[in-house]
């Protein structure tokens, strides 16, 4: 849900509030928007990775306990 308000709302308003003050045309706006859903994209993939590792560090614990 979070993922979704950001794609939706913040990239949107970021990238347009960008390109007015740019003066940007078509082109620079298509690549402000390219560049915003790409580091947002990065930055989840980053975070979904070092969580799931964490998780997994943790439940492997349980899971295989050591004498």
């Amino acid at each position: 849900m979070v993922n979704n308000m950001m794609r939706n709302v913040l990239v949107p308003i970021c990238v347009f509030y960008l390109a007015k003050y740019l003066s940007a045309d078509f082109d620079t706006f298509f690549w402000l928007w390219f560049v915003f859903q790409w580091t947002l994209s990065i930055l989840l993939f980053t975070y979904v990775s070092y969580y799931i590792k964490k998780k997994l560090d943790k439940s492997s614990t349980v899971l295989n306990p050591h004498p």
